[in-house]
């Protein structure tokens, strides 16, 4: 979770979530709890995720809140795009070794820091697992679609 959290914090830190759209389109961090709720909060509202050992804090223009560790199940992004707002969910998890991403209609690939593509692959619907196991320990960028992620292999 610690890891998954961290990731979280670096997207929202250096605003590669999401590019300048239009105010038709508009993209959300959701908060999927285990008890089968959800928060969401508007990424144009800047939300800012800090956390401690036992709760993560979320902050924006509009909130204020704290959800404990042990209730979260997931954080994901929901991509709202087009004229009829289609919903595109995608959501990733690393652990240290492998990639997993769950979504409909992406493109994933792996750089490493000097630029070269480790991994490139669509995917139209469904669950791709990528093991990076006997990658390099270094500082990869993971691209799904438009969005930027920083992985740090140990």
């Amino acid at each position: 979770m610690k890891k998954l959290l961290l990731a979280l914090l670096f997207l929202l830190s250096i605003g590669t979530i999401c590019t300048m759209r239009s105010h038709a389109n508009s993209v959300e961090l959701v908060v999927a709890l285990i008890d089968g709720t959800s928060q969401k909060y508007d990424v144009n509202e800047k939300p800012v995720v800090s956390f401690d050992s036992e709760y993560v804090y979320i902050k924006s223009t509009l909130i204020e809140t704290s959800i404990a560790q042990s209730e979260i199940e997931r954080f994901f992004f929901n991509d709202y795009t087009g004229v009829e707002e289609t919903e595109n969910q995608i959501a990733f998890k690393y652990d240290g070794n492998t990639i997993t991403i769950n979504g409909n209609e992406y493109t994933t690939a792996i750089y490493d820091l000097n630029g070269i593509v480790r991994y490139s692959q669509p995917t139209y619907s469904g669950s791709t697992t990528i093991d990076i196991s006997d990658y390099v320990a270094g500082i990869y960028l993971v691209k799904i679609n438009k969005q930027t992620i920083k992985i740090i292999k140990r």
